[in-house]
């Protein structure tokens, strides 16, 4: 079969558009190690981050500054989704297992305001945004507003996310 090179990119793209459908909804489904066998592909050492998709979210620590509704107002307006957040208050975070989100692909990205200096799991350091700024492989990309989390300190965040770059290809 001969194809001009116009006809051979129009089929290439339908290709991968259909592969790239297909690993999508393989991820969703939590079927991706049988979508991977399937095609003879393997994974990377670590494949944290690699896959964003509509259950992907965004870890909102500490202490906020206003009401969490008004945070996922300013989210939407964004393009985000509600569902791509999760929130653990000030209280909640120090008896949160945070090994939970180490090379975790629930989250693309950390938005953390005030928390305590204590948490569970920080072994030799002293604090959990140290723990993450030195071990930046097995977390996600943390944006941190040490002195509150302001709306606006929070929609700087969102800017700067992961998953904030991959919008275009996310439907909510």
């Amino acid at each position: 079969m001969f194809l001009s090179n116009l006809e051979r990119s129009e089929f290439i793209r339908k290709i991968l558009n259909e592969f790239r459908l297909r690993l999508e909804t393989a991820i969703d489904n939590d079927m991706l190690d049988n979508f991977l066998e399937l095609h003879g592909l393997e994974l990377e050492q670590n494949p944290t981050y690699v896959f964003y998709n509509r259950k992907t979210k965004i870890l909102v620590i500490g202490a906020l500054a206003g009401n969490k509704k008004d945070y996922i107002m300013h989210a939407k307006k964004l393009g985000f989704c509600e569902y791509n957040f999760q929130f653990i208050e000030y209280s909640e975070i120090k008896t949160y297992d945070t090994d939970r989100f180490k090379n975790s692909l629930e989250f693309s990205d950390i938005i953390c305001g005030p928390i305590p200096h204590k948490v569970k799991g920080l072994e030799d350091y002293d604090n959990l945004i140290s723990k993450i700024k030195h071990n930046p492989q097995e977390y996600p990309k943390l944006f941190s507003a040490v002195e509150k989390l302001s709306v606006n300190k929070f929609k700087q965040g969102l800017l700067q996310t992961r998953l904030y770059q991959k919008l275009n290809e996310i439907s909510c």
